[in-house]
């Protein structure tokens, strides 16, 4: 895991931050964390418990995987991805954000436009 080079321009921290913001907007309670190495956990108050670990270069499109975890379970072991109950690809950071709305049952919402108001 540690050998595996983050995808560029974000980091582990910026990553979490973005769950933790995500997570807040959404109105789900829950925590992000970052292990060891590039992992970054997030701990649901429903019990659910997943990690983001970016994809080794021999995977791409592959930017990013969403491993769903047992309890207990920690993100800093070396086989985490071998004890995931299910995985999940993403090619970029909004495949991440859209494919844990969906699994978490987040309702769609209208889209937000930016534009110039009529005057």
């Amino acid at each position: 895991m540690s050998g595996t080079p983050i995808p560029a321009g974000v980091t582990p921290g910026q990553l979490g931050r973005l769950l933790a913001c995500s997570l807040d907007l959404w109105g789900i309670d829950g925590q992000s964390r970052t292990g060891c190495g590039h992992a970054v956990r997030v701990d649901l108050a429903a019990g659910g418990r997943f990690a983001l670990l970016p994809a080794a270069p021999d995977e791409q499109p592959v930017r990013w995987w969403i491993l769903w975890l047992e309890p207990g379970s920690s993100v800093d072991d070396a086989d985490v991805r071998q004890r995931a109950v299910r995985r999940k690809p993403c090619a970029s950071v909004s495949g991440v954000l859209r494919t844990l709305r969906e699994t978490l049952g987040v309702a769609s919402q209208a889209r937000a436009r930016v534009g110039v108001s009529p005057t």
